[in-house]
């Protein structure tokens, strides 16, 4: 593109080039890098680009004034000259790949579509998040290849480590489309051994590969306020940092690879306990001749206030709402069975989480097992003293 001296026709100008304006900003160099893989790359930053409206894109990178092309373009003199910082540059120039597009998974993917500035492609096996993703300029993959073969960076939120194996180990499998430029990442929560043994296989192809499991709500997911345990080693991490910071304000280098995982599933241990004890607590005030609200109340007040108490205490138990599309009582088993097998590989007895375990499992047979976890209390208010 050419120089050329601006005039009445600016506007038209403006529309038909302003994506190349940004590939030319935020891409300089991956040609040199990739060769004839970035021409895809560079259509799919087209299409997002071309679909955006100049108050979209000036939102996302905090652009007070001026057409977007005053601040992505090499400017004339006077017109507002925006740049942006090295990081937003290094972010741009990553393309993003995302696996598990479902409760958690959607507004992750969303808020690093809006947020990094990075092209982002979405793989699921339901259409319903891909159209809605579409809006803001998530591109559907076709195939894990195809997303193998786009996206540098690839995120996983997925339901178990199963599920995570599957993705990466099947016939179709990231394990036979990574390269060395890629980084892997599960976001979900996954046994450690095997996290530490497709790490393993990934590094034999030359990938990175981090575990990065979520903590907090699927609105915390929305608001892009989670809570993220990172295992991988220093320099993955600090590449990382910035795209969870997408969707995280809370992001913890708990250490090497499996080290989040650890730290993830020994959380969802200590939850696990403390709704079952809250679940006791509420179903021995209600045969006590106690108001059970009274009772949640007055315990938010002192030294038995959690996280657990404020949620899933007086937001399901209290009310006896346990909605599906949550978290299930059939994934909060997954995750109690993970910690009791971390605990068996380094020989301790955990009699809390086994009664947690046991709780979940009765929950599951009582015909639960869809519903949201905290249905324990149902089984622990059915349960009799003989």
């Amino acid at each position: 593109m050419g120089p050329r001296v601006r005039g009445d026709d600016d506007a038209a100008w403006d529309k038909q080039h302003r994506s190349e304006l940004i590939v030319r900003r935020f891409q300089p160099t991956t040609a040199g890098r990739r060769g004839l893989r970035a021409a895809p790359r560079r259509d799919a930053r087209h299409r997002h680009c071309a679909e955006r409206s100049d108050e979209a894109i000036q939102a996302d990178h905090g652009n007070p004034v001026g057409p977007w092309w005053a601040w992505l373009a090499d400017t004339p003199a006077g017109v507002h000259s925006w740049r942006p910082s090295r990081n937003e540059e290094e972010l741009a120039m990553v393309t993003i790949g995302f696996i598990g597009l479902g409760v958690m998974g959607e507004p992750m993917c969303r808020n690093l579509a809006r947020k990094s500035g990075a092209t982002v492609w979405g793989f699921d096996r339901a259409e319903a998040p891909l159209h809605r993703l579409a809006e803001v300029g998530v591109i559907r993959a076709a195939s894990l290849a195809e997303l193998a073969r786009e996206a540098d960076v690839i995120f996983m939120a997925l339901p178990s480590g199963k599920h995570v194996q599957a993705v990466c180990d099947g016939d179709d499998g990231l394990l036979r489309h990574v390269e060395a430029r890629h980084t892997i990442v599960d976001l979900g929560t996954s046994p450690v051994q095997t996290t530490q043994e497709l790490a393993a296989r990934f590094a034999a192809n030359g990938a990175a590969y981090a575990d990065a499991p979520i903590a907090r709500t699927r609105q915390a997911a929305e608001d892009g306020t989670l809570s993220v345990m990172v295992g991988a080693d220093a320099a993955t991490f600090e590449r990382l940092r910035p795209l969870i910071a997408m969707f995280a304000t809370d992001i913890t280098h708990c250490g090497g690879v499996g080290a989040g995982q650890i730290v993830k599933i020994l959380n969802n241990m200590v939850l696990m306990q403390t709704v079952v004890a809250l679940g006791e607590a509420l179903e021995t005030a209600k045969r006590a001749g106690l108001d059970p609200k009274l009772l949640f109340e007055t315990l938010a007040k002192g030294s038995a206030d959690s996280f657990a108490l404020r949620n899933h205490g007086m937001k399901a138990m209290l009310p006896d709402t346990y909605p599906e599309r949550a978290f299930s009582t059939e994934y909060a088993r997954k995750d109690i069975g993970y910690a009791l097998d971390l605990a068996r590989s380094v020989q301790i007895d955990l009699p809390g989480a086994e009664l947690a375990d046991r709780r979940l499992g009765e929950a599951i047979e009582a015909g639960y097992g869809d519903l949201y976890w905290p249905v324990l209390a149902r089984v622990i208010a059915a349960s009799r003293k003989a």
